[in-house]
């Protein structure tokens, strides 16, 4: 599994974890985060764009959908998958 590498460049922690593991996807068939990366900086936003406390499973929910992938939850970490075809 590729462990995702995040840009020190993006300031924001949402862009961060999204663009780091669209990266890693582009060149393998899997993106490996630590679940307490997301659980600690990547924040759900309502409507209105106002942070909301959300679980770990409704946090790789959002991120998943963003990124049409699939993810599951494996011991300390989250893989992430390209979304099969349906």
């Amino acid at each position: 599994m590729a462990r995702v590498k995040f840009s020190q460049e993006e300031i924001d922690q949402n862009c961060q974890i999204e663009d780091g593991i669209r990266q890693t996807l582009r060149g393998n068939p899997t993106a490996e985060v630590s679940a307490s990366v997301i659980v600690s900086a990547y924040d759900l936003l309502d409507e209105k764009d106002g942070i909301i406390s959300g679980t770990l499973e409704q946090k790789c929910t959002a991120i998943a959908l963003f990124l049409s992938a699939e993810y599951s939850i494996v011991g300390e970490n989250v893989i992430f998958r390209r979304q099969r075809p349906r």
